[in-house]
């Protein structure tokens, strides 16, 4: 399954989840790890902002979170701009200068059904976000290639003990 296939599927997933706020835990936000939102199948705006963050890491695919006052959601890195309006709302994103040389980020809500790929409500478009980057595909491919490395090593070592 092509990323480009997955994604929809990702996105539909992570917005059928229901919306929980964070009642009786002490403090006014507990972010949940993915799991927890995976297995408890709810959360709030940023626990399944994590979750779709996890599942597009999975993929390797570069994302942010968008922090407004009071709500979370990601952003996708796409490589061109899209076109400012579609048919029938106004594409959201944002540039970022990350470790790609500077990237756009497609707006993705996490927290209800049926919202597209650069939909973003009306009363967020014209907020800038505090952009959280969690990690890219550079990065982490190269530290995944680093542990495979030294697991090979340390596969190499074993072999040489048991002979």
């Amino acid at each position: 399954l092509s990323l480009h296939d997955a994604l929809p599927i990702f996105i539909s997933f992570v917005q059928s989840l229901d919306y929980i706020e964070d009642f009786g835990v002490g403090h006014d936000e507990y972010p949940k790890y993915p799991i927890e939102t995976l297995v408890e199948r709810n959360g709030d705006c940023e626990d399944s902002s994590y979750l779709m963050c996890s599942l597009l890491w999975g993929m390797k695919q570069a994302c942010v979170l968008l922090k407004f006052p009071n709500h979370m959601a990601v952003g996708i890195r796409v490589t061109n701009p899209p076109p400012y309006n579609s048919s029938s709302f106004p594409v959201t994103y944002y540039y970022v200068d990350d470790a790609f040389g500077g990237s756009y980020y497609l707006y993705v809500e996490t927290t209800a059904e049926n919202w597209l790929l650069g939909e973003a409500p009306e009363e967020l478009r014209n907020i800038t976000p505090e952009i959280i980057e969690i990690a890219n595909s550079k990065k982490r491919e190269a530290e995944l290639e680093e542990l495979e490395e030294q697991l090979r090593f340390l596969e190499e070592q074993l072999r040489y003990l048991e002979e």
